[in-house]
């Protein structure tokens, strides 16, 4: 029941009519089956585990609150081995045995046999981060099961985030908000936009990096260097357009989730795209990695040691393989670099020239690091990479562009993606989104709507291909 899917916009619509009809002492169990339901379409066999890792992290926190056995931190420290426990045990297992057997000298042959439960990183994620904020008094623990259950598992954000926290999520569970024509033509407008974005441009980037990539052996360098840059867009707008339809299906219930994103490509430095990428796992893992270590309070070398643990561990967290821990690895070098520069670069004026350089700089870096995210082996990001850096201009043409993807297709992906960066920098310098208080002007709101539609239908998925499964879904 993917988010692209028609079955899903039934299931929505079915959800949406029958939760505001109920009265409010029912919308919240109602809500929690029907959330079960849609992760059972996924990952039916882990619907315990689902249950397992909410029913611990609810009893332990409401034990630490309450000094069961006179103990607080011990609960806390029970329910993260158990989270923490089972997401080791179903992702990394498998890894790190391998690689100690590749250490030794053996034969990397080792099978855990254990498939890899749908969404497990990003609902481990809220729970255990609900665990450290009850430790911390931050927030209060959630004595109604149901309610808590609810957070841990709401359908919009279940698979692939945003990564929720109790602070924000919880109170709207605890006060559900009655319908609102405006907030629910809101909530369809940033679905449609987020459909636009993975059905329109990021499934017709995906087919052109995938076939460049896939043939780094004779594909010319600039071909590559362009698949390249095109992946980074093939990401975000993948990712992206996911958020923008879980936060417009939370937003026709009546829930406002966090932001993931904000602008990420215009940032100038590789440390400002962090704090506009996937925005709730890095502020997790600044929250209860980084600053536990001493954040940046310290020496410059523990700074620059926190620093590459964050990234390793934010490689680590997106997939069990060595492909995902250079990445991670490439993003915390980064930063430290910027570290060891932070006088040289201050003292660069503060003009659109040197902006502008700053952000191409910063998109390149994060660019190279992307290969080794997509590639499906080090050996093929170390190729395409290598190539690249050989000759990134070499053998650029029409013709050539033309044995990896459509080029009318891929054109308009690279219009629509140009028209989004500039409604991204308006938004950057005005504050306001490009479609700000549209859902107050009936004819204006539904013939934009009634276009995208169009739009989709036309050059999105149902124009002649399939929609590719969602990138963060694997992770």
């Amino acid at each position: 029941m993917a988010f692209c899917s028609l079955k899903y916009l039934l299931f929505l619509a079915a959800v949406t009519a029958v939760y505001y009809l109920l009265p409010l002492r029912l919308r919240c169990p109602f809500l929690l089956l029907a959330s079960y339901a849609f992760y059972a379409s996924f990952s039916p066999g882990f619907c315990l585990l689902l249950l397992a890792a909410t029913a611990v992290s609810w009893g332990c926190a409401l034990a630490s609150a309450r000094r069961l056995l006179g103990r607080d931190t011990l609960w806390i420290v029970l329910g993260a081995l158990w989270l923490f426990g089972a997401l080791f045990l179903y992702k990394y297992l498998e890894f790190f045995v391998r690689s100690a057997q590749t250490l030794l000298g053996g034969t990397a042959d080792f099978s855990s046999g254990l498939l890899l439960p749908v969404g497990i990183s990003f609902y481990t994620f809220s729970a255990a981060s609900y665990l450290f904020d009850v430790k911390k008094g931050r927030v209060e623990p959630e004595p109604d099961y149901l309610r808590y259950a609810l957070y841990i598992a709401f359908f919009p954000s279940v698979l692939s985030g945003p990564i929720n926290r109790a602070g924000q999520l919880l109170p709207q569970i605890r006060s559900p908000r009655g319908f609102s024509y405006e907030r629910f033509k809101r909530g369809l407008m940033r679905f449609a936009v987020g459909a636009v974005k993975k059905l329109v441009l990021a499934d017709a980037l995906a087919m052109f990096v995938s076939a460049a990539f896939s043939d780094a052996e004779n594909a010319p360098g600039a071909v590559l260097l362009a698949a390249a840059l095109c992946n980074s867009f093939q990401i975000y707008f993948d990712f992206a357009g996911y958020t923008d339809m879980a936060l417009g299906s939370a937003l026709i219930l009546g829930f406002e989730l966090g932001e993931n994103f904000r602008a990420p490509y215009l940032a100038q430095s590789v440390k400002n795209f962090w704090r506009r990428w996937h925005i709730s796992l890095t502020s997790w893992l600044r929250d209860y990695i980084y600053f536990p270590l001493g954040g940046s309070r310290i020496s410059r070398a523990r700074t620059v040691f926190n620093t590459l643990v964050v990234f390793l561990v934010s490689g680590l967290w997106h997939g069990a393989d060595g492909s995902f821990l250079i990445w991670g690895l490439l993003n915390g070098l980064y930063q430290v670099l910027e570290i060891l520069l932070d006088r040289p670069l201050r003292r660069l004026p503060d003009r659109a020239p040197v902006r502008l350089c700053r952000g191409l700089v910063t998109f390149l870096l994060v660019s190279a690091a992307w290969v080794f995210f997509t590639a499906d082996t080090t050996g093929r990001a170390v190729l395409i990479l290598g190539r690249i850096a050989a000759c990134p201009l070499g053998g650029m043409s029409m013709a050539s562009l033309r044995e990896y993807t459509g080029i009318r297709r891929l054109g308009l992906a690279l219009l629509c993606t140009a028209l989004f960066l500039i409604a991204e920098l308006r938004r950057e310098r005005t504050g306001v989104p490009v479609l700000a208080g549209l859902e107050k002007q009936s004819f204006p709101y539904w013939l934009t709507l009634g276009l995208t539609a169009f739009f989709i239908a036309v050059f999105g998925c149902y124009g002649g291909f399939s929609a590719q499964t969602f990138v963060y879904f694997k992770f």
